[in-house]
């Protein structure tokens, strides 16, 4: 859908609205808005009616109530060429046109509940809604703000008003590098159409345009700040401040009396705690308290990113090992696509026009933050007081123990500041003149095996044993000793001059590669999903080291992650029909990836014949191993199992098919040898594999075939935990919507094709599933396709190479006349709904179900 048409989320905050550019105008008669309150609206930029409006936001999101919002007129900033283009293209100077848009007002405190809770993963093959840019940012924003506030990263701040009174305010604080590198990440993704409030407003030929538009990072900051203030204030009203009203028991007796005076604790605190956050200086020792809880903050609120610019620190290495160690200082933007010299700041420098647009009010502001973050900065590294002791320099010598110190811990506690830390190439993660490691996974004997399915490798779980891991430290390309090593890592200076050169210790890599010992390749999977990311983490939030993968493993790692280089398997000559090219090509897959031993998802869309492919396939392992042990079980949906049944006889007449359903099933120890009989097909229902897992569990299957496998998508309910306990050589789930809603589902699903693949519950919890669902990791995201790839079949309808293979969709009317005993039915039942629609006793709720039905 084109961007003009689809509905935008945009954060309207108070400081905009109440100014003339807004234009606002509350379209809802009778209603008022106080002047302080910030809220969202949604729109569409095509500018339709408000009924399309709403019916737009009805589409996206249901649960709106469309009655209750209020509707406004207010001016927005939109570019001459309508599109999602992301920040860093449309923040570039341009001319924007005004427009007066209707829309929906949302109230913060609903709004950051739908936007929590609201789903915003990218699938193109679920039919499931889209969410415009703006939505997604505002969404990752709101959830950015709650986990900041469960770490607890707010510090109180006093901002002043007017000579003795200040606001005091919760202000949230990105502490870590992980936080500030979200912060970026969104804002450097999202498009115009979540920050399109417009700075001024030029009047061109009658028609309003703007040359400017609010900075996203200074807009996504008042959000955060402001949601973050409300929802801590929130959750102090619900606690009814009962510690805070006994503490200060007296002091909220003696507050009637005018002319007691408060202690400025009391006053201060309640301004935090309360509704009203005014706080007067009434006496001469008050005066002093907003600069000390400025000075106290400032370590902790850093350089801020709303100001969409950063202190830049940049280490340059020494060109002989003796001299000193240049530090540049700069200004710069997050992204590091700009900088201006320290020293340049203050004389015109036409980048600073651009850096401090529509983010500072006047120029002389910007004084005063520079020198404030260079004086938090020098508090936390004294050396750095050099810059500005006579003049501002741009550049200070730092020697080489005042370079250890600064590597050893304010370098950290900089970053978690805010400030850009820029360290010699040499020294970045990968750089030659750093510590680092990697993981060596081989196969400790020949693992292959002759005869049978088998005959590439025994089961996943009997090849454990079979795996042999080692660390190989390293500086420099060059392999050292253990014992060189365990000195590196045990030394407390951050460098260490090594053969005349200086090599960086990094104080996180020390702590992440002293977990080596304690870190171990669990099982055969565990290799194969390190072999297949090709890094592995040995803490959260550390640095990734390659994993080199040597033998056989690296031979079928290769093998797997490309289907052409499978062995061609033909269409077995007993199949009763012709496969397309596409279902050759699955069933050249499956017969590969069996051999290895790896359980499998064939997620075709539906309609493309998952359940022929996996005939053919079973075909194939008749005519390929005739002596193979063991009968194959097939588990579907009640409501298919003849469906099946008959279309194996159909396709496949040789293959001997039996029903493991009703009262005359198999049960009994005694008639176990009924399942071990080569290439029989057993096939069973959901429901009676729950009722005789008992009996199913003690029994060796050649393979398992799971159709329809969404169903055991919930890993605790009985079915799901029946079907775990089944044991095969290989497995096989069918499914054309493997996850409807939630990433814990794959997890499900693969806990039973191959266990161990994506680690525990809790690992999967906090590798994958919070970074992808909560803040959309892209990082995450690549990792988790690339290591499930290989095992997942997906061919959609839609697919061009698909599409050619299809044959040419026929669809035939036929016009059928109801019988009268059928119009007097229809009639009965049509009546009675409707009298049920006018009797005004029948819930609301029940009637819509009646229409629906």
């Amino acid at each position: 859908m084109n961007v003009a048409n689809k509905l935008q989320l945009l954060y309207i905050p108070a400081t905009y609205w109440n100014e003339p550019t807004s234009n606002f105008e509350l379209i809802s008669k009778g209603k008022q808005l106080p002047k302080k309150s910030s809220f969202f609206i949604l729109w569409i930029p095509s500018n339709q009616s408000e009924k399309e409006l709403n019916e737009h936001i009805t589409d996206t999101f249901p649960g709106i109530p469309i009655n209750k919002l209020l509707s406004c007129k207010i001016n927005l900033a939109t570019p001459n060429h309508l599109s999602e283009t992301k920040k860093k293209e449309s923040s570039s100077k341009k001319i924007f046109n005004i427009i007066s848009h209707i829309g929906k007002i949302i109230p913060i405190s609903p709004a950051t509940k739908l936007l929590y809770q609201l789903e915003i993963i990218e699938n193109l093959d679920r039919s499931r809604i889209h969410y415009s840019n703006s939505i997604k940012t505002w969404a990752l924003l709101t959830k950015l703000v709650f986990e900041l506030l469960n770490k607890g990263q707010f510090v109180p701040v006093l901002e002043p008003t007017r000579e003795k009174l200040y606001n005091s305010q919760w202000r949230l604080i990105l502490k870590s590098q992980y936080d500030s590198d979200r912060f970026k990440s969104i804002l450097n993704h999202s498009s115009w159409s979540a920050f399109c409030l417009p700075i001024n407003i030029i009047n061109e030929n009658g028609t309003m345009k703007t040359n400017g538009l609010w900075h996203p990072s200074y807009l996504y900051s008042l959000f955060l700040d402001s949601i973050g203030d409300y929802l801590i204030r929130s959750t102090l009203k619900k606690s009814k401040f009962q510690t805070f009203d006994e503490f200060y028991s007296s002091e909220i007796k003696k507050e009637v009396d005018p002319d007691f005076k408060l202690n400025w604790d009391y006053k201060f605190l309640k301004t935090l705690i309360k509704q009203d956050n005014s706080f007067q200086v009434d006496e001469f020792y008050e005066s002093i308290l907003p600069t000390l809880i400025q000075n106290w903050t400032q370590s902790a609120l850093g350089f801020q990113l709303k100001y969409d610019f950063t202190l830049s620190l940049e280490l340059k290495y020494p060109e002989e090992v003796e001299e000193d160690w240049p530090l540049k200082i700069s200004l710069s933007t997050h992204d590091g696509t700009k900088s201006i010299p320290l020293n340049q700041l203050w004389e015109g420098h036409e980048l600073k026009k651009e850096l401090f647009s529509n983010n500072i009010k006047g120029d002389e502001q910007h004084l005063e933050i520079v020198l404030r973050a260079l004086g938090a900065a020098s508090k936390i590294f004294p050396p750095l007081k050099k810059a500005f002791l006579e003049t501002i320099q741009n550049e200070i010598n730092l020697t080489s123990s005042e370079v250890m110190e600064f590597l050893k811990y304010p370098k950290d506690l900089l970053i978690q500041s805010g400030f850009n830390i820029v360290l010699p190439e040499v020294f970045t993660l990968g750089g030659k003149q750093r510590l680092t490691t990697r993981l060596i996974i081989r196969s400790k004997e020949d693992t292959k095996k002759k005869g049978g399915l088998t005959s590439v490798l025994p089961s996943i779980f009997d090849i454990d044993s079979m795996l042999d891991s080692k660390w190989d430290a390293r500086i420099e390309g060059k392999k050292i000793t253990e014992d060189q090593f365990n000195n590196l890592i045990d030394s407390n200076d951050p460098l260490v001059n090594l053969h005349g050169k200086w090599i960086l210790i990094d104080q996180n890599d020390v702590e992440s590669l002293r977990n080596i010992k304690k870190f171990q390749v669990k099982n055969y999977l565990d290799a194969l999903k390190l072999g297949l990311i090709g890094k592995v983490q040995l803490q959260e939030n550390g640095a990734k080291y390659d994993v080199i993968v040597e033998g056989e493993l690296n031979e079928i790692i290769t093998r797997i992650q490309s289907i052409d280089s499978f062995e061609e398997i033909p269409c077995p000559s007993s199949f009763n029909g012709k496969l397309r090219v596409y279902q050759e090509a699955a069933l050249k897959w499956m017969g590969n990836m069996t051999k290895l031993n790896f359980g499998l998802c064939l997620a075709d869309d539906m309609g493309l014949g998952k359940t022929i492919q996996v005939i053919a396939f079973l075909l194939y392992l008749k005519e390929k191993y005739p002596k193979n042990k063991g009968s194959i079980l097939v588990v579907c949906p009640t409501s298919v199992l003849f469906n099946w049944y008959r279309e194996i006889r159909k396709f496949a007449p040789n293959l001997e098919v039996i029903l493991h359903h009703g009262p005359n099933r198999y049960k009994t120890v005694s008639e176990i040898p009924e399942f071990l009989k080569a290439h029989r097909i057993f096939l069973t229902s959901y429901g009676t594999i729950r009722n005789d897992i008992d009996f199913l569990e003690s029994i060796q299957f050649s393979g398992i075939i799971i159709d329809e496998s969404q169903n055991m998508k919930n890993y605790a309910s009985q079915q799901t935990q029946a079907i775990y306990k089944l044991k095969s050589q290989y497995r096989i789930c069918l499914s054309g919507t493997p996850i409807e809603n939630r990433l814990l589902e794959l997890w499900s699903l693969f806990n039973f094709l191959n266990p161990g693949l994506l680690g525990t519950r809790k690992e999967f919890q906090d590798k994958f599933i919070l970074p992808i669902e909560r803040f959309q990791n892209q990082e995450a995201i690549n990792d988790l396709k690339t290591i499930i790839a290989p095992f997942i079949l997906r061919r959609l309808k839609s697919d061009r190479s698909i599409i050619k293979d299809l044959p040419e969709k026929n669809e035939i009317k036929l016009t059928i006349e109801l019988t009268e005993e059928q119009v007097l039915l229809y009639k009965d039942l049509t009546e009675e709904t409707l009298l049920m629609i006018d009797d005004s006793t029948v819930d609301n709720r029940k009637k819509k179900g009646l229409i629906l039905a």
